[in-house]
């Protein structure tokens, strides 16, 4: 079998207007099929889950423990919050962003929290060093992020 080389230079049809472009197969494998399947990925992924799945799932992204809470967003968990608030007063809502801001300083600079890489594993935390009562809101949060994806899921079945 042999290999291409990817600093050859290929000829790419193009429109009559604008006429054969000489490229590498490098750009040719790296930007034109790369992006064309990178495309398709996204549109049946479009396809395979609702709107409102898609942005539950980017707001339970938020409380990731991974590398000290990188993808932490306030907005995006009192969003969280507003997608079910059954689970939620009209004054949770008032202590919720000070509540979330009090804790990611919190647990970022303390060392029991450094190795946690799941959300199980920072609900488990949290009750051993009782950070569950310090901070009741965002344990409701991380319980509901644990709940919300399978019920969501049973739903849409």
């Amino acid at each position: 079998m042999s290999l291409v080389d990817m600093e050859d230079s290929i000829t790419k049809r193009g429109h009559k207007r604008h006429g054969d472009q000489i490229i590498t197969n490098l750009r040719y494998y790296r930007v034109d099929i790369f992006n064309q399947v990178v495309d398709l990925i996204i549109q049946e992924m479009g396809n395979r889950f609702s709107e409102v799945s898609t942005e539950l799932l980017g707001c339970i992204a938020c409380l990731d423990p991974r590398n000290s809470f990188v993808q932490f967003n306030i907005d995006r968990l009192t969003r969280l919050a507003d997608l079910d608030p059954k689970d939620f007063l009209q004054s949770d809502y008032l202590y919720l962003p000070q509540q979330l801001s009090n804790f990611i300083a919190n647990v970022r600079y303390d060392s029991q929290f450094y190795a946690i890489t799941n959300l199980g594993s920072l609900a488990r935390e949290m009750v051993r060093t009782d950070k569950h009562s310090v901070f009741p809101l965002i344990y409701r949060m991380i319980e509901l992020a644990l709940v919300l994806p399978v019920a969501t899921a049973s739903v849409e079945c």
